[in-house]
């Protein structure tokens, strides 16, 4: 008789495994929310940093963007600012282009010789 459990018993375990599962979700779902809490809070200082370097250093920025360069593969001057994008344009590739030939036919010329 004793292998047979009353109802009594039967609700009793039952509610014991859902208190036991639900503390567990609980845990699990106050993980999360306290990274999403901390990755939240985390940009809006980035932001308030990069105003107030911003803010700070701003004429120093903006004569460095307006200062002129050389560009070391075409030789044109370009504003340092747009120097990265300069060596993909078509003006800047051409001339690398032209310059390479030039360099192969002279070493062509050299081997020749030799």
């Amino acid at each position: 008789m004793e292998n047979i459990k009353t109802l009594k018993d039967l609700k009793l375990e039952l509610k014991a495994v859902i208190k036991e599962y639900s503390l567990e979700l609980q845990k699990e779902l106050k993980k999360p929310l306290k990274q999403a809490v901390k990755e939240a809070s985390q940009p809006i200082s980035r932001k308030v940093y990069n105003k107030t370097y911003y803010d700070k250093n701003r004429q120093k920025i903006l004569a460095n963007q307006c200062k002129k360069a050389k560009c070391e593969l075409c030789g044109r001057s370009v504003v340092q600012y747009n120097l990265k994008k300069h060596y993909e344009l078509p003006i800047c590739k051409n001339i690398q282009a032209r310059n390479k030939l030039l360099e192969d036919r002279k070493t062509g010329l050299e081997e020749e010789n030799i």
